[in-house]
This record gives C-alpha cells, structure tokens and sequence, in this order.
C-alpha cells in the first residue's frame, strides 16, 4: 500500500469513477472522521517517476499527481496530491519513498473531501488492485445490485527493511531504511546532575530519508536505537 507500515486506510469506489470502477479512493479516519489531509504518500514500488505536477491551481482545487513506471507494463497513479511533492519527473525511487502528502483542499462534486485516489495500471489499463500479493474486494467486478460497491479496510504492509541505526555517542541518534516506510530514530537520554531520564524520538520516514533524535541542553544520551510504526 502506498501508507506507512500497519496505518489502516478505507478503500472505496463508486460507478463514474475514472479511468474505471478499478480505481479506489484511500481514506483514513479516526472514529467517524476523515484524517486523510497531510497524511504521507508512499511508493507502492519502485520504478522511476514519469509524472508529477500540481493542479491545486484549478478551480475547484483537484490536487497534485504522480504516476510511476514500474516496468513491464505496470504503473501506479496517486492523485490528490498536496503541490508540495517530494519527487519529480525521471526520479528514480524505492518502494517506501515518499512521493507526497494527502492534499487538505481537495473538492470533489462540490465537497472538500480529503483522500488518495490510486490505480494500478497494465498496459495503460486500470486493473483491480492487488496488495502483497491479494486482490482487494473493491473492484469494478464487485458492483451490487442496487449500483452501489462495497468498501474495504486495508492495513498497510508497506514496512521497513534494511534499517541502519546510528549514534554519535553522546547526544544524537539517528534511523534509515533502504526500502518501506514506517521507522524512527530513538534516543534514552539523562540529565546527570538529577538523574532525570527521557525519550526523544525522530519523526516517521520511509525510504531514502533519515530521522534523527537528539537530547537537549545538559542531557547525554545513554543508549540509541530505532522503533518501526
């Protein structure tokens, strides 16, 4: 999934969706609501980027998009993107990189509606999804009687591999992974004239980014290591 290691997201289509019904709408909640808006995006895998541009200029806003090239045929397509993208045409990128963030000022039929709109593409084709290896039940073969089609919540397996943990020995730690998203720099540190003891952590990154924890003022750090979201 284009998401952080284990984030569960709300995979949805409906019957005019473009190019096909195989095409899915990615939301995020907390209890009943939409926490999509700023939410990293994350390559599904690795290939080289063959669009990425902003469309946030439009009116109404629709977002920015990125398809990636895969080889053989296969291609991924994010949309709705936030204009800030972290990747541009020709990049070549991993699986786990971060190509962008869930655009907050999406309007879609009138309504700000925060999501990611993802395809899988064969041969210039969209084709039901298929994640780690299993095709997911929202689909353009999974229509209902009454029109409508079902949704799904998925749970991403995006994570990291080939992580790196450093440390500077006396403050500073930091964590890379070579493909995945989802690992943190961690660092104990202590203030040796009290005793008091603390964590610090990095934030979240996926591939080819480094987090970087670090103590404060008088503090020394006593161990490092990194944590997996």
């Amino acid at each position: 999934m284009p998401f952080m290691c284990h984030q569960k997201w709300r995979a949805s289509t409906y019957e005019t969706h473009a190019p096909d019904q195989d095409s899915i709408d990615l939301k995020r909640f907390s209890g009943s609501s939409n926490i999509s808006a700023g939410e990293p995006v994350f390559a599904s895998a690795g290939g080289t980027v063959v669009e990425a541009h902003g469309t946030n200029a439009e009116s109404p806003p629709y977002g920015s998009v990125v398809t990636i090239d895969h080889g053989d045929g296969w291609k991924t397509q994010y949309v709705h993107l936030d204009d800030s993208l972290s990747v541009k045409k020709d990049d070549k990128v991993v699986r786990g990189q971060k190509i962008g963030s869930v655009g907050g000022q999406i309007e879609i039929f009138g309504t700000k509606n925060a999501h990611l709109h993802y395809v899988q593409l064969k041969n210039g084709n969209a084709v039901r999804v298929t994640f780690n290896g299993v095709a997911i039940g929202v689909h353009a073969g999974a229509k209902k009687p009454d029109g409508s089609y079902p949704t799904e919540n998925l749970i991403s397996a995006n994570c990291p591999t080939g992580i790196t943990a450093k440390s500077d020995g006396e403050k500073e730690a930091s964590a890379t992974c070579k493909e995945g998203a989802g690992v943190r720099a961690r660092v104990t540190c202590v203030l040796p004239h009290t005793g008091a003891v603390s964590t610090k952590r990095g934030p979240w990154v996926g591939a080819k980014a480094t987090s970087k924890a670090k103590c404060s003022g008088g503090q020394v750090a006593t161990s490092a290591g990194y944590e997996i979201s």
